[in-house]
């Protein structure tokens, strides 16, 4: 009756407190340290140390318990690789003797596994009795570990429920923020699901402002209605992928608070999404302020452009307008006879209407140009327009005494394109070079323009003089805004020029020739590649 009344004891005092540590919902490793301090305690143990396995959500870990620490004493505070290596093989060994681990002679080692072939974990109870165990320890501890594995089976089943219902939502918040446009959501949908994961009783979201910096309050939930104060709070850094601080989320709870490995783990994985929501739409944000920047500066840098290019524009203007007054006044001539000659009349009309429909062609563009309206692409001869740029220039290259060659194509070619704005990229490069050949008093004032098909089906333009070349070191700096190597010079021409060439998909480059002088050359997609 006596063993019988100590059986009893002992198995009340181990499952009792095992029992009420699964009821309070305490966690894996909390139950088997309870366990450990009750074994240790009651059969009068030297050391009891446990493994509990990694079964998702709970991470693996390793408990000691030694006489000295169960009663309060300093003791070991890791579990030695003796004893891990015990647990180890506590599936497949049976009762043994070893070396004390934590002292001289030798102890008894009792192995255990925790759950059906140990998926659980493992557990070892030493003593250096000599009678350890006996009939009744064996009892009593088979009984606690059982006790202790169906206890950890449902904290396990619990906290799968759990992990599968906090997975749930952290898709769905996932897929709620991704949804969303505005920051200010984006933050109120945080701090939301944050409070539901961590049942805090009120939080808020705050923003780090770089001008002031400072933390500033961006979003909150439940503080006006709260005026009883909190016991604690819990917060969660928000950082970018630089590691810079993008703001915190900040949880308050009216009652003592210590977080669990899950809340833990879940509200880390809210901020990391919700940093990275608020670092690309600020990056969205910064974008689009740069684009309209540049929008904005390219018009302005455009209309500027329309000052350096007036004489150009005006002389295309005037070309098509003297020939409506010349053949107009040809046209008199021809009906003013004695016998009014009508064919030569009526050619003279229209040759007036055909110059009337080009100027408005060109006033068309010109405020197209000045309005950013959409290019209007034809197929175009770049041939014909080289000649026509030519033929526009030619006082500006008679009274300069510039001699030019024309080696274009045999054939024509064909490339999509705005005629103005390519006739406009022409007279800028042909009306550089005459002002670089215009200085020199030693050598003949010579310009050539060639045109060639290449083997990647596009099509090139040269135009190579051998005046006054740009120094070295300013050939990189041709396309830059506001750069000249002209005293008078704004540093437009080329830059607009460049981003024309570009917007028709080609390329504008210079090369400063062997002797002397520059070569810009700009190559376009030809009317082959016109879908």
């Amino acid at each position: 009756m006596r063993e019988i009344r100590h059986l009893q004891g002992c198995i009340n005092d181990l499952i009792g407190p095992v029992a009420l540590s699964a009821v309070r919902g305490e966690e894996p490793q909390q139950i088997v340290g309870t366990l450990l301090n009750v074994l240790v305690l009651r059969l009068d143990l030297d050391f009891v140390a446990a493994r509990l396995s990694g079964n998702p959500p709970t991470a693996s870990s390793e408990l000691l318990r030694t006489a000295s620490t169960a009663h309060g004493g300093p003791g070991a505070s890791t579990v030695p690789s003796q004893i891990s290596e015990w647990l180890n093989k506590a599936s497949s060994s049976p009762l043994f003797e070893a070396l004390n681990p934590f002292g001289p002679g030798r102890i008894s080692v009792v192995p255990f596994c925790l759950g059906l072939q140990g998926r659980l974990g493992a557990l070892v109870a030493a003593s250096a009795r000599t009678d350890f165990p006996t009939e009744t320890e064996m009892l009593v501890l088979r009984i606690a570990v059982d006790q202790a594995a169906i206890a950890l089976h449902e904290v396990l089943q619990g906290e799968l429920a759990s992990e599968l219902v906090a997975m749930t939502r952290l898709h769905e918040f996932s897929s709620r923020v991704e949804a969303l446009t505005e920051l200010q959501a984006v933050l109120e949908e945080t701090l939301t699901a944050t409070i539901e994961i961590q049942q805090a009783d009120f939080g808020n979201v705050q923003i780090y402002n770089p001008e002031s910096q400072a933390l500033e309050i961006a979003a909150q939930r439940g503080f006006a209605a709260e005026a009883a104060g909190f016991r604690a709070v819990q917060s969660t850094p928000l950082f970018n992928r630089r590691g810079e601080v993008l703001g915190m989320i900040s949880t308050h709870f009216k009652r003592p608070h210590r977080p669990s490995e899950r809340e833990l783990r879940y509200t880390e994985l809210y901020a990391r999404r919700a940093a990275e929501m608020i670092e690309r739409k600020r990056a969205d944000d910064d974008r689009a302020k740069l684009v309209a920047r540049i929008d904005r500066l390219t018009h302005a840098a455009r209309i500027m452009g329309m000052d350096v290019l007036t004489t150009s524009i005006a002389h295309e203007i005037n070309q098509p307008l003297g020939g409506v007054v010349s053949n107009s006044n040809a046209c008199i001539r021809w009906l003013n006879r004695e016998v009014p000659d009508l064919k030569e009349a009526r050619a003279a009309a229209e040759l007036i209407i055909r110059d009337a429909n080009r100027a408005n062609d060109v006033i068309r563009s010109i405020r197209a140009f000045s309005k950013r309206a959409p290019m209007d692409k034809r197929l175009l001869d770049l041939n014909a327009i080289i000649r026509e740029v030519v033929a526009m220039v030619d006082e500006q290259l008679s009274s300069s005494r510039v001699e030019t060659t024309l080696a274009l194509s045999d054939s024509a070619m064909f490339v999509p394109g705005d005629r103005i704005q390519l006739q406009q990229v022409l007279v800028n490069l042909v009306v550089n070079a005459i002002d670089a050949l215009r200085p020199l008093t030693d050598r003949p004032r010579r310009m050539r323009i060639t045109s060639r098909k290449d083997a990647d089906n596009r099509v090139t333009v040269c135009v190579e003089d051998k005046g006054i070349g740009p120094g070295e070191q300013d050939v990189d700096r041709l396309f830059d805004a506001f750069f000249s190597t002209k005293p008078e010079g704004m540093g437009l021409g080329l830059s607009i020029s460049r981003n024309i060439i570009q917007a028709h998909g080609g390329e504008l480059n210079a090369a400063r020739n062997e002797l002397h002088g520059l070569t810009m050359s700009f190559s376009l997609p030809s009317g082959d590649q016109m879908s």
